[in-house]
């Protein structure tokens, strides 16, 4: 088990008025895909590619997006696609990423 003074802490998000008001709302995005574990069942999009993720130093947590698909995908790490789906904000469970993209769909970047 980690000391206290190394495990990461979870800060809250704090999402602007703008952003509020897009919660539930259907929306698009590009981005890199990431796959977060080996069983393939957990899924980012990042802004910035696998070497250059917000855990590796070059952005922050607000760079990446957790998808909940609603059909299986052969996307590979790195692939840049464009995914359609309900957004949602998540500002206190440290499980997931501050963004979520509920019942998304996704498209290759052509």
């Amino acid at each position: 088990m980690l000391p206290n003074s190394i495990i990461p802490k979870f800060e809250p998000a704090a999402f602007t008025p703008d952003m509020k008001s897009m919660e539930g709302q259907k929306i698009s995005i590009t981005g890199y895909f990431l796959v977060l574990d080996a069983r393939r069942s957990r899924f980012l999009l990042s802004k910035n590619p696998f070497a250059s993720c917000f855990f590796c130093g070059n952005g922050g947590p607000e760079t990446v997006m957790d998808l909940k698909f609603t059909k299986s995908y052969n996307f590979e790490v790195d692939d840049v696609i464009t995914v359609e789906g309900v957004l949602r904000l998540n500002e206190s469970d440290p499980a997931y990423s501050y963004f979520i993209l509920e019942k998304a769909v996704a498209y290759p970047f052509e």
